[in-house]
């Protein structure tokens, strides 16, 4: 029975991505806001608050500083109109540290708060798509980040569509480490 479920549930799940493709397929260009980590927890990392909000930064440089490698326009395969990072960058220097790290391996954002970040966001494009990740867990213990990812109309910031991912994070140094997670995230997107 237990398996049953199982199987039911996989196929759900790839039903409607199906479903979030056929919603996308008739936008082609997009503007890219970054990662928001004005949310995300950590959970079981040793590292300070400090520490996190300046590789949330840096995290977000490195779609310009290494766009070839963080190459959203590939991962999204659509035309990035472009890349803005500001926000986000400014948004994740605000961090209020003593609420960054939970004890709940579980936790997750609920829909009403993806709605208050994308109408907090501060945004000089007047209309089109926007497309920006919102992180939402840190796993050390697993080496995971998790992440949603969000369409949104730029005019009214209405979601038009979204889902969560997550990818495995590695690599030496904190900002190395989960944006390999972020690195992932982008590898396996495989939108059409």
């Amino acid at each position: 029975m237990k398996k049953l479920i199982l199987v039911m549930a996989l196929l759900a799940s790839i039903c409607s991505f199906a479903q979030n493709k056929e919603i996308l397929k008739d936008i082609n260009k997009v503007e890219f806001y970054g990662v928001d980590f004005s949310h995300v927890k950590v959970y079981e990392a040793k590292e300070s608050s400090e520490q996190f909000k300046i590789a949330f930064q840096d995290i977000n440089n490195l779609f310009i500083s290494e766009a070839k490698k963080y190459n959203v326009s590939k991962a999204l395969n659509r035309e990035v109109a472009g890349v803005h990072v500001d926000n986000v960058k400014d948004r994740a220097y605000k961090i209020d540290t003593k609420d960054l790290f939970t004890s709940n391996a579980d936790y997750q954002i609920e829909d009403n708060t993806i709605k208050d970040i994308l109408k907090s966001l501060e945004i000089n494009e007047k209309e089109g798509t926007g497309v920006i990740l919102i992180a939402i867990k840190l796993n050390k213990l697993q080496n995971r980040g998790y992440y949603r990812v969000v369409f949104f109309d730029i005019k009214t910031r209405d979601v038009i569509d979204s889902w969560n991912t997550d990818g495995k994070a590695r690599g030496f140094g904190l900002r190395n480490f989960w944006a390999h997670s972020v690195y992932n995230v982008l590898k396996d997107m495989n939108l059409k």
